[in-house]
């Protein structure tokens, strides 16, 4: 034990110095233990509440996603020949059915030329000059008499000049061009192919010219750049590429053959829709799940009866805030928007459950009486900011949910915004951000309370050993004299 070089055990006391010092010490040490226990707990409080907030903002999410509505009205697809297009649906498709002919098959410009034996031969060319033309604007792409055919391409790909404003443009942005070997692996036969990247009469590529002198032969045109064509119940429809999209609202086909004919039916889909509703349950479920596991309480019996909170955020009003912002949200219109009529039920836990059977029978009577009570919109007066309706309860949640985790701006009494010094509105932190504010600010003072503990404590300790040391060597001087008297009286 010691301090700096000073080195001692109790040699001239007796004494063990140093568990003595380091018993003191404990007990000097105990106001941190207790702050660094109490940091832990806050620092706990951060997790669990960032747990919360994300189950929270997932439930928002959902009933934002459900009240578009474009996710709430699940629909199936019955295509009939599915070789003729690959034919997908998004939520809330169009429901109906059609007949789809392919007509033709958008295509791209692509050239070719003579095969050589040795695309790697850097003698089998000379120099000069490809050039092509692509909506409206020239590419021009210099060939040296060094070049292979593999360097050729690699030219055409890594090409960069200037369009006619000046601006940068690149051939390898417009076409592609590759060396395929036509022949075998032991008579090959490689050859030049420069295609467009983009389908279409839009995309066409003209006057491809080669100068004679780089020794290119058989410039052929392999295929010429078309649109996609397709009737959809007798309407002619075109793109520049085999992807169709805004021919019928919610529907995307891509043509895969040509001259074929096929139909397809969109249908509401009941069991989709009530996959949606459960995953939006599930959602409030999980909020409710979590407030109720935070407020529960063990009791302990016997003659030390007592109880004790599970959680260290216990009774938090942030618990209560989002509770209390559900509670509201159904109990806006609870006379006039019944879920319990198609079949879900808030029990008093505040868990919805569904009723599979109510819920299909529900939907088979009057799919959209069932979309009303979940879909309808919020409204509110533009003047007053007065709530003339609530609207579903997704729009309900929804708001509910969204006055507690944004910012929202601050208030006078008279329920006008505060402006500051700049004339902007103020706006005050959502709860979650308010709450971790609070804590990490507890946590910050903790953390600085620690810092001043610890060199007080560092001062404590030296200031023990100080006095311990000259203890010792009190002793030591008292126990010399007392051996010098000893020896002369003897």
């Amino acid at each position: 034990m010691g301090v700096g070089q000073i080195q001692f055990g109790g040699l001239a006391s007796g004494l063990d110095t140093g568990s003595i010092i380091q018993a003191l010490l404990s007990l000097e040490r105990r106001p941190i233990q207790i702050l660094e226990g109490r940091k832990q707990t806050e620092e706990g409080k951060l997790e669990l509440f960032s747990t919360f907030e994300k189950l929270v903002r997932e439930l928002r999410t959902k009933a934002q996603e459900l009240g578009a509505g474009n996710t709430f009205y699940a629909n199936k697809l019955t295509v009939a020949d599915e070789s003729v297009a690959s034919i997908t649906t998004s939520p809330g498709a169009q429901t109906g059915s059609h007949e789809l002919t392919s007509v033709q098959l958008a295509r791209a410009d692509r050239f070719t030329f003579d095969g050589v034996v040795d695309a790697d031969d850097e003698t089998l060319f000379g120099a000069g000059q490809i050039s092509f033309e692509h909506r409206g604007e020239t590419y021009t792409i210099d060939i040296d008499d060094t070049m292979s055919l593999n360097d050729i391409s690699d030219a055409i790909n890594s090409h960069s000049g200037l369009d006619s404003q000046g601006e940068p443009i690149n051939a390898g942005d417009v076409v592609t061009a590759n060396v395929v070997n036509v022949g075998t692996e032991d008579n090959p036969s490689y050859q030049l192919v420069i295609a467009g990247d983009d389908t279409g009469l839009d995309f066409t590529l003209t006057n491809l010219t080669v100068d004679a002198g780089i020794g290119l032969t058989g410039q052929t045109q392999l295929t010429t750049a078309q649109n996609a064509i397709a009737t959809i119940d007798g309407l002619t429809v075109e793109r520049s590429e085999n992807l169709f999209t805004g021919v019928i609202p919610g529907v995307t086909f891509t043509l895969t053959s040509e001259a074929q004919t096929t139909t397809f039916t969109v249908d509401v889909d009941p069991e989709g829709i009530k996959e949606n509703i459960q995953g939006f349950v599930d959602a409030y479920n999980g909020v409710i799940d979590f407030i109720e596991s935070q407020n529960k309480i063990t009791i302990e019996e016997g003659d030390d009866a007592r109880s004790t909170a599970d959680s260290d955020i216990f009774g938090d009003p942030a618990l209560l805030s989002v509770r209390g912002a559900l509670d509201r949200a159904f109990l806006d219109r609870t006379a006039e928007t019944p879920l319990g009529l198609v079949g879900i039920e808030r029990g008093v836990d505040g868990k919805l459950t569904i009723d599979a059977t109510e819920f299909d029978d529900a939907l088979a009577a009057d799919l959209e009486a069932v979309a009303e009570l979940f879909l309808e919109e919020r409204v509110v007066d533009d003047v007053t900011g007065e709530v003339t309706d609530p609207g579903g309860i997704l729009a309900r949640i929804d708001a509910e949910l969204s006055d507690l985790i944004e910012e929202v701006p601050a208030l006078d009494l008279n329920g006008d915004p505060i402006l500051g010094p700049d004339g902007i509105a103020i706006v005050s932190d959502g709860l979650f951000d308010r709450r971790r504010d609070t804590i990490n600010a507890l946590i910050r003072s903790m953390d600085d309370q620690i810092d001043n503990l610890e060199r007080r404590l560092e001062k404590t300790e030296e200031s023990l050993v100080l006095r311990f040391s000259n203890l010792e060597q009190l002793l030591s001087g008292l126990q010399s004299q007392q051996a010098y008297l000893s020896s002369i009286l003897g």
